[in-house]
């Protein structure tokens, strides 16, 4: 589904479960491949903070600034409404989850087995479990 979808499909199911704490692995697909995975929850946040922080227009997440630049520095033929339009065209998917460290290995093992382009932290070499 897109991001906004995807961000009140979050919502409502936050709701659904009140005061229960839940915690948010999504993934990211362009064009069938899985570019990126993430976690939400962390902190004092709910899941879906961290998604509506990809949504937002007015301060870009990591994930969507390094998206932008990629394919607008690279892709020197595309402008930045190119770049924004295939961002709005991405596909994502959400697991949700009660216990952070059962969030925390689902989003190593993801990273670990597809490796993808947007993920480069350390968490695929630490995973042994895939």
């Amino acid at each position: 589904m897109k991001l906004p979808e995807l961000v009140k499909h979050a919502v409502e199911v936050e709701k659904d479960f009140g005061n229960l704490r839940s915690y948010v692995v999504y993934r990211v697909y362009e064009n069938g491949e899985l570019i990126y995975v993430g976690i939400g929850g962390k902190g004092n946040r709910k899941g879906s903070g961290r998604l509506k922080e990809h949504l937002s227009d007015s301060l870009f997440s990591s994930f969507r600034f390094q998206y932008m630049v990629l394919h607008c520095i690279r892709d020197l033929e595309w402008g930045f409404y190119e770049a924004q339009e295939r961002w709005e065209n991405l596909e994502w998917e959400v697991d949700f989850f009660w216990s952070f460290n059962e969030c925390d290995s689902k989003e190593t093992q993801l990273i670990s087995k597809f490796d993808p382009i947007f993920n480069r932290d350390k968490k695929k070499k630490k995973c042994t479990n895939v």
